[in-house]
């Protein structure tokens, strides 16, 4: 075999190497867009599905929400205390939640300065109780409706906390309870008041555990 052959020889060898490197590294850049692909398709049905409403467990959102009853179209299967059980039974209350804490505190609002649980559930009982402080959203009219649906409003959510943190079976986790108090008094609006009240109000009348007051739990612990 003559040099010139060797020579082509080896040129072939290396060109059927360097098409078989093209042709994997093709495939392996298919694969990879493969994959990205996707990945891409699937992060909007990841994010859809994280970034949900999580809302009453055993309720719908539209018959929550909406005024009209006959919209809804599951029924709340949970339980919940009343406001007035939960005012009247203080030991009953979560060790964690007890009726000395600042609701603004517990709740990360603005709403009820210096204003205990036990006070702000009180409030729609008790008329000596000082209300000056309460901060009544600008945007909310008119003022003295607003202020009667967020002393409501912070009745029901004491309730709904406590209803959320014990063993009672809720409908709600504690952090719901939270963000959806938070997202309400946010937005200000008198509409969005006076449904989240009645919402809460509809959950906190269920019906205690046995008929009476529910067993103090520990589902949660306030840091």
């Amino acid at each position: 075999m003559t040099e010139k052959n060797l020579d082509d020889l080896q040129a072939n060898a290396d060109k059927a190497s360097g098409d078989a490197d093209s042709l994997s590294s093709e495939r392996v850049q298919k694969k990879r867009r493969k994959l990205l692909k996707g990945a891409v398709s699937a992060a909007p049905v990841i994010l859809t599905v994280a970034s949900r409403p999580v809302w009453a467990r055993n309720c719908s959102l539209s018959g929550q929400l909406s005024g009209n009853l006959s919209d809804q179209t599951e029924d709340c299967a949970g339980e919940g205390c009343t406001p007035g059980y939960w005012r009247n039974h203080p030991a009953s209350w979560h060790p964690s939640i007890q009726d000395y804490l600042l609701f603004d505190v517990v709740f990360g609002t603005n709403v009820f300065p210096n204003f205990t649980l036990g006070q702000v559930i009180s409030l729609c009982s008790n008329t000596t109780i000082n209300r000056a402080n309460i901060n009544i959203p600008v945007t909310c009219t008119p003022q003295s409706a607003c202020l009667n649906l967020i002393i409501q409003l912070g009745y029901h959510a004491v309730a709904a906390i406590q209803n959320a943190a014990t063993e009672v079976k809720y409908d709600l986790t504690v952090e719901e309870v939270i963000a959806e108090v938070q997202a309400t008094y946010a937005g200000g609006d008198k509409n969005e008041i006076e449904t989240q009240k009645n919402r809460f109000d509809m959950l906190n009348n269920q019906g205690c555990p046995g008929g009476g007051g529910p067993a103090c739990g520990n589902r949660f612990t306030l840091i």
